[in-house]
């Protein structure tokens, strides 16, 4: 396994040195992750269960320290009325603000409201620019 991983952190080594092509080198390595991921996943279940017949929490293997932990709990507010009520006023004031937003942008203009209430600007951050690979 030690293997595997040196000729991996090797392929960026070389990108860094300017040996190989970075963004063949990014495809290939994006190419590994998904099949490890993938791997991992298959396994899962059963590392759990081989986990568990260690009693201390923090089992040092293979270089590393696998650690047993509970997986959160999820809350649900979507059975009250109010909630959701608030979520979509909520949602209604961020597309009105977008709107206005794109409109100032464009036009200069100022929106307001039928009540004629100045809609406030919501401030936007641009992304970077990232890559995609599909597999």
């Amino acid at each position: 396994m030690e293997t595997q991983i040196n000729q991996i952190m090797e392929l960026a080594f070389a990108v860094e040195r300017g040996e190989a092509d970075p963004l063949t080198a990014f495809a290939e390595l994006a190419k590994i992750e998904k099949v490890a991921k993938e791997a991992k996943e298959q396994i899962k279940d059963q590392a759990i269960a081989e986990a568990a017949k260690y009693a201390e929490r923090a089992i040092p293997i293979a270089g590393v320290i696998v650690e047993k932990k509970a997986a959160a709990g999820r809350w649900s507010f979507a059975n009250i009325r109010a909630w959701s009520e608030a979520k979509a006023n909520l949602a209604a004031i961020e597309e009105m603000a977008k709107a206005a937003y794109q409109a100032a942008q464009k036009f200069g203009a100022i929106t307001a409201t039928e009540d004629g209430e100045v809609v406030e600007l919501p401030t936007y951050t641009a992304g970077g620019d990232t890559l995609a690979v599909k597999i």
